[in-house]
């Protein structure tokens, strides 16, 4: 009887584990999550509302109803001085900066969480576009930061990667990434510079990003495009009056090298 009993109680968990659907984390429990990654989040919109950087430096996803963050865009895309270094290096006209905008607001909808931000200063002024975006695979995401040039050198850009990888690791444990695959996790944040952007590259050294990896350890990983298609070389590069060695990716897609970066993401 006591044996009946207990096979009874054993099936029953099995059916109730069985039955429990993976639920969605609700937009109070979203709400709960954030702030412990110091993001504010909007209940209403089911988005963050703003995630703070410190010292007044704060994020707000781009609104390209807004147009201070219109105006930001065709400034930041249109210059050259802005753009030098960011991707091709080639100022956009400015339907191309406002695409770009429009591009990084509506993908907020329909639990993507995986857009870009608008960096304000203290004062409340719009000068950085920064995000992560994510890797065919799912388990890495590609940080990138660009500001007006009369901000940089302030401390900002190290702001705007920490409070990325607060992002980052946000998502994982609200488990809330791209298109609401609850099954995503960004493992690790990568970062692409030219090998002639001192700056960029001495911010990434100096946020806790690596540079020296063994020659195939990402090329699986990257996969953008074929990982066969992935080149890697090595070049000397002088920071700070000592030369170091890093490794350079160029790929079909992207033909112009550029210098890889990672940090690994945890959730401690």
């Amino acid at each position: 009887m006591k044996m009946k009993y207990f096979r009874t109680i054993i099936l029953g968990l099995i059916l109730n584990g069985c039955s429990a659907p993976d639920v969605p984390h609700t937009s109070d429990s979203l709400q709960n999550i954030a702030q412990h990654y110091n993001t504010e989040w909007n209940s209403e919109s089911n988005r963050p509302h703003a995630i703070s950087g410190g010292d007044g430096f704060i994020l707000k996803p781009c609104d390209a109803s807004n147009v201070r963050h219109q105006d930001l865009f065709i400034y930041l895309y249109t210059l050259p001085e802005s753009v030098k270094g960011y991707l091709d290096g080639k100022p956009k006209s400015t339907p191309e900066a406002l695409h770009i905008l429009i591009n990084q607001s509506y993908r907020w909808e329909d639990g993507n969480f995986l857009s870009g931000f608008v960096g304000l200063a203290p004062d409340g002024t719009p000068f950085m576009h920064c995000g992560i975006g994510l890797f065919p695979n799912k388990n890495m995401a590609e940080l990138f930061i660009i500001e007006l040039p009369g901000f940089r050198n302030q401390g900002y850009g190290k702001k705007a990667i920490i409070a990325l990888d607060r992002w980052a690791k946000f998502l994982n444990k609200a488990g809330t990434t791209v298109d609401g695959d609850r099954k995503s996790e960004i493992r690790t944040l990568i970062a692409r510079v030219s090998p002639d952007n001192i700056p960029a590259i001495k911010l990434l050294i100096g946020s806790g990003f690596k540079f020296e990896f063994k020659h195939n350890e990402f090329k699986d990983e990257l996969n953008e495009p074929r990982p066969d298609h992935v080149t890697f070389t090595h070049q000397q590069i002088s920071v700070n009056g000592k030369s170091h060695t890093f490794t350079v990716m160029t790929t079909p897609k992207r033909p112009d090298p550029m210098v890889i970066f990672f940090k690994r993401i945890n959730e401690n």
